[in-house]
């Protein structure tokens, strides 16, 4: 069963690649395929506002996690009607 990436607990910030505007997603799962991949990045390099990676068998689920992630969906949607 695939763990989507935006309720995994492998899936933090990235300090090193986030900009001013845009804070970047990785994977820090050793085991997982999509380790050290950005997870809010199109195939084109294009930046994303929201992990929408479908996740891998090797993630674990987070509640945590995916209550942040909707707290940022929240807050971005806050931002996107002002």
């Amino acid at each position: 069963m695939n763990v989507k990436c935006d309720s995994c607990k492998y899936a933090q910030r990235d300090n090193k690649t986030s900009v001013r505007y845009w804070t970047a997603y990785m994977c820090n799962n050793h085991d997982s395929e999509y380790y050290g991949s950005l997870l809010n990045t199109t195939q084109g390099g294009f930046r994303l506002n929201l992990i929408t990676w479908k996740g891998c068998a090797k993630g674990k689920y987070d509640n945590a996690a995916a209550l942040r992630m909707i707290r940022i969906k929240d807050i971005e949607g806050l931002v996107v009607h002002l």
